[in-house]
């Protein structure tokens, strides 16, 4: 098992002999020479540190081999110390833009429930103008069909039939509308009762008999 060393400023950074060849505190015979010896140990399974091969060999002395490593420390520090700077103004302008994406989102969120709420109002609104002269004119229809306002004929009776079918389907759409419209607003409520069914269906009956007969069924309910 090989020797683990701990972290020194050497292993740190990184291309140290490189760094004294350029600075001319060795030449470049003497590295190849260092790092000869150093694959040379590698292979008894050491693990020579190169600054200490270099000294070890007198190539440079231990004072200089520390300031040299010393100034590669810092020069590493202020990079990542500039690598930081620029990746905490990089997290500052991503914070910004998201606050002022989630400013637009709110916005457009207000704006859509504005929309939301003029839209049920109109719904609400035109339910109920439209409710009240449908009820006139199914008021009117009653009077004509029943022959309050003077005797009809056969056509004329079925003419008005017609438009009574088509009030009534009118009034459920509208009566649809306002129930739509309170359901959006949250003011619908449901109330739970009992009920008597079989009264329910004998009014069932009574309202569709005559619409029933006008097609030539017989509409009736035993219960």
């Amino acid at each position: 098992m090989s020797e683990i060393h701990s972290l020194t400023p050497e292993i740190l950074v990184p291309r140290l002999g490189d760094s004294l060849v350029e600075k001319g505190l060795i030449s470049l015979a003497d590295l190849e020479k260092a790092l000869k010896v150093q694959r040379k140990l590698t292979q008894k399974d050491q693990s020579p540190l190169l600054g200490k091969i270099l000294v070890d060999l007198g190539l440079i002395d231990q004072a200089t081999l520390d300031q040299v490593v010393t100034e590669q420390i810092l020069q590493l520090r202020m990079a990542l110390q500039e690598k930081n700077q620029q990746l905490e103004e990089a997290n500052n302008g991503l914070e910004l833009r998201v606050q002022e994406r989630t400013a637009e989102l709110q916005d457009a969120l207000a704006k859509l429930a504005e929309l939301n709420q003029l839209k049920s109002n109109f719904v609400a609104n035109i339910s109920h103008e439209l409710r009240t002269p449908l009820t006139h004119i199914r008021g009117y229809l009653e009077l004509l069909s029943s022959g309050d306002l003077g005797a009809v004929n056969n056509e004329q009776y079925r003419s008005l039939m017609t438009m009574q079918r088509s009030t009534d389907r009118l009034e459920k759409l509208i009566e649809d509308l306002i129930l739509f419209s309170m359901a959006e607003r949250g003011t619908i409520s449901l109330h739970v009762k009992a009920f008597d069914l079989n009264q329910l269906c004998r009014d069932l009956v009574t309202a569709y008999q005559q619409r029933a007969a006008e097609h030539n069924h017989d509409l009736t309910f035993d219960g």
